[in-house]
């Protein structure tokens, strides 16, 4: 299911508002191993920072606009760019739509092969049309690096088509202002939340509305 903007923001509203007071730091959470995952409202935090705190999942420059990038970028109390609706579909995948927009979470460009440095596509938000590229898997899983569980967000579509191979990160050899671009990147290189060569952040927890 997909809410329309209006929807969302009459669902969430009182509980954002709510939530603005609480520090950015006791706001993120990660979630053990087998708990069931629920429709809901959620920030998506890196599992680390990068010399500016956690980075958040936003929209380049709030743009309402399909097509427009996503990016991770610090943390902005005030700002629904940053809040997402997560949402089961009847595959059992999820979509993720932005509270600002109203656009879901999809990917660039159909690239099935490996990048250079093991990305293949970069996400961007669109209209929901529901087709695959649109439908995400939740995974949780546990690092040995971090030492908790974090969330990896799987595209259905995929670099390869497999649930288990392609996961949404961030690159910290790239820039977005104090921010990063975010990436579709091949499991392996998202060791730990690392990779062995650039840096790739592919591990989230889910943050205050």
């Amino acid at each position: 299911m997909v809410f329309g903007l209006r929807q969302i923001r009459s669902l969430v509203r009182a509980k954002a508002l709510a939530a603005l007071g609480v520090g950015v730091l006791a706001g993120l959470t990660a979630m053990p191993a087998g708990t069931a995952y629920a429709d809901s409202m959620n920030r998506w935090a890196t599992a680390s920072d990068y010399g500016n705190g956690y980075l958040y999942l936003e929209i380049l420059n709030s743009s309402m606009d399909p097509l427009a990038k996503v990016i991770a970028y610090p943390y902005n109390s005030s700002s629904s760019n940053q809040q997402w609706w997560d949402a089961q579909q009847s595959d059992g995948y999820y979509s993720i739509q932005n509270l600002h927009s109203g656009l879901v979470l999809d990917r660039w460009d159909d690239y099935s092969g490996p990048g250079s440095d093991g990305g293949c596509s970069s996400p961007m938000q669109y209209w929901w049309v529901d087709e695959p590229q649109q439908h995400w898997g939740y995974r949780v899983e546990y690092s040995n690096y971090y030492g908790a569980w974090f969330t990896m967000w799987v595209n259905k579509a995929g670099c390869s088509g497999d649930l288990y191979q392609d996961t949404l990160g961030v690159n910290n050899s790239t820039a977005a202002g104090y921010g990063r671009w975010t990436t579709q990147f091949h499991t392996d290189h998202c060791v730990y939340g690392n990779s062995y060569g650039i840096y790739h952040q592919c591990y989230w927890r889910r943050g205050t509305p």
